[in-house]
């Protein structure tokens, strides 16, 4: 059976590979509804899942330079992260990246689209 870090490997390995093959350009990795699946983490009893992806994506962002990330959701990122420190789990995995609030088009930008 495999290690229940053994997905932190295979990212970084992933992530590894991408970088490396075109070390001239910016990789974006958009993960949308990560608040989510991290909040499903917490209530699947595995609340130190969650914050070990966050923080192997933080170290990720770390080592290579050219890796960019947008995490989106439906559910704001610091409401599961404040519910996971409730849990007594510190961690700033995320305070490296500006949080920025998306609104909703207004109706005459929306109909532009």
């Amino acid at each position: 059976a495999d290690s229940p870090q053994r997905w932190t490997v295979v990212l970084d390995q992933v992530l590894s590979e991408l970088c490396q093959h075109s070390p001239h350009r910016k990789l974006l990795l958009l993960l949308d509804e990560l608040p989510y699946m991290l909040q499903r983490f917490a209530a699947d009893g595995c609340p130190g899942d969650a914050l070990l992806l966050l923080d192997c994506l933080r170290a990720a962002r770390q080592k290579y330079a050219g890796l960019r990330m947008i995490f989106a959701g439906s559910i704001g990122l610091h409401h599961v992260l404040r519910e996971l420190r409730q849990q007594t789990l510190a961690s700033e995995p995320v305070n490296d990246m500006p949080a920025v609030e998306i609104r909703g088009l207004e109706p005459a930008a929306g109909c532009l689209l």
